[in-house]
């Protein structure tokens, strides 16, 4: 370290002591072991069923290896990636294989060695050698591949390659590639992986370190992305329900163009014996675009680092495992705060508009009651997915910030760049969330006085038409004794004679009494028909 030193924290300490120093020669021997038979309940590796073709053994092993017996069965606890895995095809891993199943968008692989010597002592990264002017390397490699050749490149010696530090980038993953990737990995690091690709299909935001025989640094986040235009349809859906990974985003305006917000998410994996030997496995998913930067990836004069986004340059790669975490973290949190504040700002536009529209009732098709209840649904949406990102991170720093409280004064100042770059972004996020938490008790309340709206609408309506069927009951009953006794005299078993008309107005007179009583006398219909007849009020006159 450097000269000028300072306290360090808890983790830190057990890293210095665990990883910095270079490590047994079985543990780097391991890393190119794959087929190690008794390691496996069959005695048959996970890499041999890859080679054989045998889909379904694989899936079984995968989620059978190194199983604890308090652990569930792996049907429940591995669901999603049993479910996952099952719609891959070997037949994808073929050599000029042709098949019309959703392929990545890109596979880049990069590796490279230190040609620093420090076999025997710790490196200095706080140098400028390493934070200032890191070298290249050697056996540089840096290439984009397809799944064949991914599979042989994955199964090639490592130390005889001279790959120490090997990153390899994913964009629009599929399953074939998922499974070529944890087939063609080392035995150790099956159950990691396992973890890590189950995490990735659950779409949590989760940030985890672990630091046991091995160490691990992993982190997921989630978000959605908004883009204008037809919608793009991603085939890696089909065949689940028909699921779309994009909604259409609510309340337009006049004259604004369709917009869909998607899904997307960054997936990253380091995981090493010590600071000299690590991978990294980045998997990017949007289901809309590609990142635009991707093709300078590739670049031949002067490449950028894939799981940065292009933040990094090749030329200078980071070795510190732990630098190299803390720097894709900082560049992808500070990408998902960019597509976070852009969708936010353009639906609070349109909320806002909204707002100034809003009129009680609704009409009889309750056209804004719909459109309430999606906006409060997006609403939700939105906040929720907010606070997770953010409650994950600071349970991250407040359980594992200590293990970039390093002793050197240069490499903590410098660190603390990629942090407060975190801390700025996530505290964007928090803005953005307390945004939405309003406008979801506003919009919550705007639903509520516009069900409420409709509903006295709807009961004043009954009202009016309760009083119009009770005049009309009221014009019954008085014409009902005029047409009774006229239909009654009208009989043409009666005699015919004059005297009998002198009759009928006393009977309609008597008659119209006795139903103007016993309509405001119900008991006696009561005493008449039973218990089964309901009381009512009496009609008024």
């Amino acid at each position: 370290m450097g000269t000028v030193k300072r306290q360090s924290g808890a983790l830190n300490s057990v890293w210095e002591e665990k990883y910095s120093r270079q490590r047994a020669e079985g543990l780097y021997i391991a890393e190119d072991g794959r087929e190690d038979r008794l390691a496996f309940p069959s005695g048959v590796s996970l890499f041999e069923y890859l080679e054989r073709g045998d889909k379904d053994n694989f899936i079984e092993t995968l989620l059978k290896y190194s199983k604890d017996r308090l652990e569930p069965p792996g049907k429940f606890r591995f669901s999603a990636l049993r479910s996952y895995l099952s719609s891959a095809d070997f037949a994808d891993l073929n050599q000029g294989a042709l098949s019309t199943r959703p392929t990545p968008s890109i596979i880049i692989l990069d590796e490279r060695r230190d040609p620093i010597d420090t076999s025997t002592t710790t490196r200095h990264w706080d140098s400028d050698a390493y934070l200032r002017y890191p070298p290249q390397g050697t056996n540089v490699s840096t290439e984009e591949l397809d799944l064949c050749q991914l599979v042989q490149r994955l199964t090639e010696n490592r130390r005889l390659n001279g790959a120490e530090r090997r990153t390899l980038y994913v964009s629009h993953m599929t399953s074939s590639c998922a499974m070529a990737i944890i087939g063609t990995a080392p035995t150790r690091s099956i159950p990691i992986l396992r973890k890590f690709l189950h995490n990735h299909l659950l779409s949590r935001t989760q940030f985890r370190i672990s630091l046991s025989g091995t160490y691990t640094i992993e982190f997921h986040i989630p978000y959605f992305a908004l883009r204008e235009g037809p919608p793009s349809l991603d085939n890696r859906r089909k065949g689940e329900d028909d699921f779309q990974a994009h909604k259409l985003l609510p309340l337009p305006r006049p004259g604004d163009e369709e917009a869909y917000y998607y899904e997307a998410q960054t997936s990253f994996l380091l995981t090493g014996i010590d600071e000299r030997l690590y991978s990294v496995i980045c998997f990017v998913d949007t289901f809309f675009e590609s990142e635009q930067s991707r093709d300078s990836y590739l670049d031949t004069t002067s490449p950028l680092d894939a799981p940065s986004g292009g933040s990094l340059w090749l030329q200078y790669p980071v070795w510190n495992p732990r630098q190299y975490a803390l720097a894709v973290q900082s560049h992808r949190i500070f990408q998902a705060r960019e597509e976070w504040t852009a969708l936010i700002n353009c639906f609070v536009e349109r909320l806002k508009y909204y707002e100034r529209l809003y009129k009680l009732p609704d009409d009889p098709m309750l056209t804004r009651t719909s459109e309430l209840t999606e906006a409060e649904s997006t609403i939700r949406l939105f906040r929720d997915q907010l606070i997770s990102t953010i409650r994950a991170w600071d349970e991250y720093y407040d359980s594992y910030g200590s293990l970039y409280e390093v002793e050197s004064v240069i490499l903590y100042n410098w660190w603390q760049k990629y942090l407060g770059s975190i801390r700025e972004s996530v505290s964007e996020l928090r803005v953005l969330h307390e945004l939405m938490a309003q406008k979801l008790e506003l919009f919550k309340s705007m639903r509520d006085g516009l069900v409420n709206a409709s509903a006295f609408k709807e009961s004043a309506e009954a009202t009016r038409q309760g009083n119009k069927i009770s005049i009309l009951t009221r014009i019954t009953m008085l014409f009902l004794p005029f047409t009774s006794v006229t239909a009654f005299f009208s009989l043409p078993q009666l005699p015919q004679s004059a005297w009998l008309w002198f009759a009928y107005w006393p009977a309609v007179f008597l008659f119209l009494v006795g139903t103007v009583y016993i309509s405001r006398e119900p008991e006696l219909l009561q005493s008449v028909f039973g218990e089964g007849y309901s009381r009512q009020k009496p009609c008024q006159f």
